[in-house]
């Protein structure tokens, strides 16, 4: 399938389970959305996105291509994501109470090109804020296998706990990859 919009959120929803993404085409049309996320899920359980293209995204650095808040149990494998100014995956805390973590997850073979054009954020970005009350930081995740090329910020950042990040490729960031200030996190195998 192919979705294309002129406004805001392409995907946003809130206390789902069972949701599979495969195959989809999301172009955001370089529209300036500041702060909307292409795809979004909050406070939702078993999310899989495989094989999807997400393109096109433009605005300020807070609207990512796939942000995940307090999603338990997720699969984001094997999707292309390019030209888009804010975060290509972000699995976090919630924006909204309450604020617990993503966990149990794989971020997997994921290519990720021309994303954080605007480069003050991360590409892959594992973590959330932990000042909010009663935030949770993500955990269980794996990242492995991903891809990252062209941004002006940090292609991996890691927060969280028990955080894999295997076999990963990052060329021409600020930053490779970048461990957050708390939380048991294992690094093998990045070029």
């Amino acid at each position: 399938g192919y979705i294309a919009s002129t406004i805001g959120r392409f995907i946003d929803t809130y206390n789902v389970e069972n949701v599979v993404l495969r195959n989809i085409v999301i172009d955001a049309m370089d529209v300036d959305s500041d702060g909307a996320d292409v795809v979004h899920f909050a406070h939702s359980k078993y999310i899989f996105i495989e094989g999807c293209e997400i393109k096109n995204k433009k605005g300020n650095y807070d609207g990512d291509a796939i942000d995940l808040d307090d999603v338990q149990y997720f699969v984001i494998r094997n999707n292309f994501i390019h030209d888009i100014d804010g975060k290509g995956i972000h699995p976090s805390n919630a924006d909204s109470p309450p604020y617990y973590g993503s966990c149990y997850g794989i971020i997997a073979n994921n290519m990720l090109l021309n994303v954080n054009r605007v480069g003050q954020r991360h590409v892959i970005s594992i973590g959330g804020d932990p000042n909010l009350p009663g935030a949770t930081p993500p955990e269980n995740i794996i990242v492995v296998g991903n891809y990252v090329e062209n941004s002006p910020g940090t292609g991996i950042y890691v927060t969280g706990n028990y955080i894999v990040v295997a076999n990963n490729i990052v060329i021409n960031t600020d930053t490779g990859i970048n461990i957050g200030t708390f939380g048991s996190i294992a690094v093998k195998g990045i070029v």
